[in-house]
Protein backbone atom coordinates (compact mmCIF):
# COMPACT_ATOMS: atom_id res chain seq x y z
CA UNK A 1 0.00 0.00 0.00
CA UNK A 2 1.00 3.19 -0.54
CA UNK A 3 0.95 6.12 0.83
CA UNK A 4 -0.01 9.82 0.39
CA UNK A 5 3.39 11.94 0.01
CA UNK A 6 2.04 13.96 2.18
CA UNK A 7 1.57 11.71 4.85
CA UNK A 8 5.04 9.75 4.70
CA UNK A 9 6.57 13.23 4.40
CA UNK A 10 5.37 13.69 8.22
CA UNK A 11 6.15 10.57 9.57
CA UNK A 12 9.57 10.54 8.34
CA UNK A 13 10.34 14.16 9.63
CA UNK A 14 9.10 13.24 12.87
CA UNK A 15 11.70 10.83 13.36
CA UNK A 16 14.86 12.01 11.03
CA UNK A 17 16.47 15.38 11.00
CA UNK A 18 18.84 14.16 8.42
CA UNK A 19 20.57 11.04 6.50
CA UNK A 20 24.29 11.27 7.09
CA UNK A 21 25.50 8.30 9.53
CA UNK A 22 28.53 10.06 10.11
CA UNK A 23 26.12 13.13 11.93
CA UNK A 24 23.25 12.43 14.01
CA UNK A 25 20.43 11.53 12.10
CA UNK A 26 17.33 11.42 14.58
CA UNK A 27 15.34 13.93 16.04
CA UNK A 28 17.03 14.34 19.51
CA UNK A 29 13.30 12.83 21.30
CA UNK A 30 14.51 9.51 20.16
CA UNK A 31 16.80 9.59 23.03
CA UNK A 32 17.88 5.76 23.22
CA UNK A 33 20.02 4.66 20.85
CA UNK A 34 22.17 1.42 19.26
CA UNK A 35 24.20 -0.21 16.62
CA UNK A 36 23.99 -3.16 14.58
CA UNK A 37 27.48 -4.38 12.72
CA UNK A 38 28.32 -5.48 10.53
CA UNK A 39 25.31 -5.09 7.96
CA UNK A 40 26.90 -6.29 4.75
CA UNK A 41 23.87 -5.46 2.27
CA UNK A 42 21.45 -2.85 1.91
CA UNK A 43 19.07 -4.72 3.53
CA UNK A 44 19.37 -5.60 7.35
CA UNK A 45 20.15 -9.36 7.99
CA UNK A 46 17.33 -11.51 9.28
CA UNK A 47 18.27 -11.25 13.07
CA UNK A 48 18.37 -7.62 12.71
CA UNK A 49 15.21 -7.20 10.97
CA UNK A 50 13.62 -9.30 13.71
CA UNK A 51 14.87 -7.62 16.31
CA UNK A 52 13.36 -4.24 14.78
CA UNK A 53 10.13 -5.68 14.31
CA UNK A 54 10.15 -6.96 17.99
CA UNK A 55 10.34 -3.40 18.71
CA UNK A 56 7.82 -2.01 16.52
CA UNK A 57 5.51 -4.03 17.96
CA UNK A 58 6.56 -3.56 21.50
CA UNK A 59 5.14 0.36 20.58
CA UNK A 60 1.79 -0.98 18.77
CA UNK A 61 3.00 -0.71 15.58
CA UNK A 62 1.15 -2.85 12.57
CA UNK A 63 3.22 -1.85 10.00
CA UNK A 64 6.37 0.36 9.46
CA UNK A 65 7.67 2.32 6.46
CA UNK A 66 11.01 1.29 4.60
CA UNK A 67 12.81 3.71 2.44
CA UNK A 68 15.48 4.26 0.34
CA UNK A 69 17.64 6.71 2.26
CA UNK A 70 18.35 9.01 -1.14
CA UNK A 71 14.44 9.05 -1.25
CA UNK A 72 14.15 9.75 1.87
CA UNK A 73 16.24 12.34 2.05
CA UNK A 74 13.79 14.48 0.08
CA UNK A 75 11.01 13.86 2.37
CA UNK A 76 13.11 16.87 4.28
CA UNK A 77 12.17 19.54 1.90
CA UNK A 78 8.82 18.02 0.65
CA UNK A 79 6.59 19.96 -1.13
CA UNK A 80 2.98 19.23 -2.67
CA UNK A 81 4.24 19.12 -6.19
CA UNK A 82 6.75 15.84 -5.75
CA UNK A 83 3.52 13.32 -6.65
CA UNK A 84 6.49 10.76 -7.32
CA UNK A 85 7.50 10.86 -4.03
CA UNK A 86 6.19 7.12 -2.84
CA UNK A 87 7.95 5.31 -5.35
CA UNK A 88 10.91 4.42 -3.22
CA UNK A 89 9.33 4.15 0.08
CA UNK A 90 7.46 0.81 1.13
CA UNK A 91 4.74 -0.21 4.14
CA UNK A 92 5.50 -3.35 5.42
CA UNK A 93 3.42 -5.03 7.65
CA UNK A 94 5.15 -6.25 11.38
CA UNK A 95 3.03 -9.56 11.02
CA UNK A 96 4.30 -10.39 7.03
CA UNK A 97 8.08 -11.03 8.89
CA UNK A 98 11.70 -11.16 6.52
CA UNK A 99 9.96 -12.01 2.95
CA UNK A 100 8.40 -8.90 2.74
CA UNK A 101 11.19 -6.73 3.73
CA UNK A 102 13.58 -9.23 1.47
CA UNK A 103 11.22 -8.42 -1.44
CA UNK A 104 11.91 -4.64 -1.04
CA UNK A 105 14.54 -3.68 -4.04
CA UNK A 106 17.00 -1.48 -2.06
CA UNK A 107 19.87 -0.65 -4.28
CA UNK A 108 21.54 2.06 -1.68
CA UNK A 109 21.22 2.56 2.14
CA UNK A 110 18.05 2.58 3.51
CA UNK A 111 15.53 4.16 6.42
CA UNK A 112 12.81 2.81 8.90
CA UNK A 113 10.42 4.62 10.46
CA UNK A 114 7.68 4.08 12.87
CA UNK A 115 4.14 5.77 11.80
CA UNK A 116 3.62 6.66 15.28
CA UNK A 117 6.77 8.50 15.32
CA UNK A 118 8.47 6.23 18.12
CA UNK A 119 11.20 4.94 16.49
CA UNK A 120 13.82 4.99 12.95
CA UNK A 121 16.92 3.01 11.66
CA UNK A 122 19.27 4.04 9.27
CA UNK A 123 21.11 1.32 7.42
CA UNK A 124 24.42 2.51 6.17
CA UNK A 125 25.43 -0.26 3.76
CA UNK A 126 29.00 1.74 2.99
CA UNK A 127 30.34 1.84 6.30
CA UNK A 128 28.17 -2.17 7.28
CA UNK A 129 26.06 -0.70 10.51
CA UNK A 130 22.87 0.09 11.07
CA UNK A 131 22.31 3.12 13.52
CA UNK A 132 18.58 2.13 16.12
CA UNK A 133 16.75 5.09 17.83
CA UNK A 134 13.72 4.99 19.71
CA UNK A 135 11.57 5.73 22.66
CA UNK A 136 12.52 2.82 25.55
CA UNK A 137 9.85 0.30 25.35
CA UNK A 138 11.22 0.14 21.93
CA UNK A 139 14.82 -0.03 22.40
CA UNK A 140 14.43 -2.64 25.24
CA UNK A 141 12.55 -4.84 23.04
CA UNK A 142 14.96 -4.32 20.25
CA UNK A 143 17.53 -5.59 22.96
CA UNK A 144 16.05 -7.60 24.50
CA UNK A 145 15.40 -9.42 21.08
CA UNK A 146 19.54 -8.46 20.01
CA UNK A 147 21.50 -8.07 23.26
CA UNK A 148 24.90 -7.94 21.06
CA UNK A 149 24.44 -3.54 20.25
CA UNK A 150 27.07 -3.30 22.98
CA UNK A 151 29.78 -5.56 21.36
CA UNK A 152 28.77 -4.51 18.08
CA UNK A 153 29.40 -0.81 19.18
CA UNK A 154 32.88 -1.48 19.97
CA UNK A 155 33.44 -4.00 17.05
CA UNK A 156 32.48 -0.73 14.66
CA UNK A 157 34.88 1.05 15.98
CA UNK A 158 37.99 -1.74 16.42
CA UNK A 159 36.86 -2.03 12.63
CA UNK A 160 36.35 1.55 11.43
CA UNK A 161 39.42 3.43 13.12
CA UNK A 162 41.73 1.66 10.88
CA UNK A 163 40.20 2.18 7.47
CA UNK A 164 38.55 5.69 7.62
CA UNK A 165 38.86 9.01 9.11
CA UNK A 166 38.40 9.29 12.52
CA UNK A 167 35.84 12.13 12.58
CA UNK A 168 33.55 9.53 10.19
CA UNK A 169 33.74 6.55 13.79
CA UNK A 170 33.44 10.11 15.75
CA UNK A 171 30.67 11.02 14.24
CA UNK A 172 28.89 7.85 14.38
CA UNK A 173 29.63 7.13 17.75
CA UNK A 174 28.53 10.43 18.92
CA UNK A 175 24.97 9.71 16.97
CA UNK A 176 24.76 6.21 18.53
CA UNK A 177 25.07 7.09 22.25
CA UNK A 178 21.96 7.43 24.35
CA UNK A 179 20.63 11.21 25.04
Amino acid sequence: MRLPPEELASMWTRVFQGNNPSQDPFRPRLKERALFFPVRTPLLSEEHYAAVLAGARAVGDEWIIVSDSGAAAVLLNYTPRQDKLADDHWQVGVADGYGAYESITLLDDSTFCSPQGLWAVLVDHDSEHAQVAGNEPFMRAVRDHYPNTSEDLHAFVDYWKTRTYQYFVDGVVDSVRSR
